[in-house]
């Protein structure tokens, strides 16, 4: 009877530990195919856009999967079309050719004309306008000058704004801070006020000021001060941070001969992680993809990368294949920041979680 009753738990007990193998396993492999697919589905908008950038616009009706065959250029198409569609140069053109700098080729002539009048091969012809057909929106916008300003100009308007954002609302908010009397919340609630106000609201007023008043049209410093002025959401981070900094550091800095900007900088500055890696996981996004104020402050000279692309959507035709590219350009510096700077922003928003 005790053998019995003994071997009956132990077949229970190896079906319970069968049982719990199978759960795992299952666990196991529905956690794998979730986060499989979610990766999928976070990376496919980034390889759609890739593709799109290859696809004409008579491709762009149908899914692509991968890079499609372009349509074969017409000879009838004239070189007129071919410099407003390709950004081609003659110049270019004639060299590729072995044809004299000095020929003059009719904006009107097609390409089938040039062809009999030069005996050019029209397999050679197609083979030199292929590629040309399919990496159009890159060459475009790689051989456009103002392409790299606007790089320039992206990295001049992010940085400037972001580390003058940080200067400006560290000095107010260290102040409103220290702030105890019923009075000053208010003042704390005028800064807070902003964020329920639409920028687009007040976007014309400010404009009058910033470029009437103030004569800085076509100048950075037209978006810096929309920035700089203290911004409600980096007033509400640093005051909130410096609020539980006990006061008695600042005291021993008076107490050993320093003044407040000795605290500022040999303090503050060096435990601010916390709030500036806070604030730039928000911020530097934002700043870097402002699309109205540079459209609207400065000329196509001092265009940043998003606006841009601005300048290839026309009134009656786009250029969908430069303004993909002009866009997927745009988003490769902000997610190399990323990858490169996710330690630090870890780092920075852990350690205000973590005591002692």
């Amino acid at each position: 009877m005790n053998r019995e009753k003994r071997g009956n738990q132990r077949r229970s007990t190896q079906q319970g530990n069968l049982t719990r193998k199978i759960k795992r396993k299952a666990t196991y492999i529905f956690i794998t195919v979730f986060f499989s697919i979610y990766s999928l589905a976070t990376v496919y908008p980034f390889y759609a856009l890739f593709i799109s950038t290859f696809i004409t616009p008579r491709q762009s009706r149908d899914l692509h999967l991968w890079i499609p065959k372009t349509d074969p250029l017409s000879l009838n198409t004239t070189f007129t079309g071919l410099q407003q569609v390709f950004n081609l140069k003659i110049k270019d053109f004639l060299k590729a050719f072995d044809l004299p700098s000095e020929t003059y080729v009719k904006p009107n002539m097609t390409i089938r004309e040039v062809m009999e009048e030069y005996n050019l091969d029209e397999k050679k012809v197609r083979r030199y306008f292929e590629p040309l057909n399919t990496f159009r929106g890159w060459l475009i916008v790689l051989r456009d000058t103002k392409f790299y300003r606007s790089i320039v100009s992206s990295f001049i308007i992010t940085t400037g704004t972001f580390l003058g954002e940080i200067l400006f609302t560290t000095m107010t908010a260290l102040i409103i801070a220290r702030f105890k009397r019923r009075w000053h919340f208010l003042l704390y609630s005028f800064y807070l006020i902003q964020m329920v106000i639409p920028r687009n609201l007040r976007l014309i007023p400010v404009y009058i000021f910033l470029t009437g008043t103030l004569g800085l049209y076509d100048n950075y410093l037209s978006i810096f001060l929309q920035w700089w002025k203290g911004a409600p959401l980096g007033i509400m981070i640093f005051t909130s941070y410096f609020s539980s900094i006990p006061k008695e550091l600042e005291d021993s800095v008076e107490i050993d001969g320093g003044n407040r900007l000795h605290y500022l900088y040999y303090i503050l500055f060096p435990m601010m992680m916390v709030p500036v890696g806070s604030l730039a996981v928000i911020r530097i996004p934002q700043i870097w993809n402002l699309f109205l104020e540079p459209l609207i402050y400065l000329k196509q000279t001092k265009y940043n990368l998003v606006a841009y692309v601005n300048i290839f959507a026309g009134t009656y035709t786009s250029n969908l294949q430069a303004i993909y590219t002009t866009v997927l350009v745009s988003i490769l510096p902000l997610l190399i920041f990323y990858l490169l700077a996710r330690n630090l922003f870890i780092r920075g928003l852990l350690s205000g979680s973590i005591k002692g």
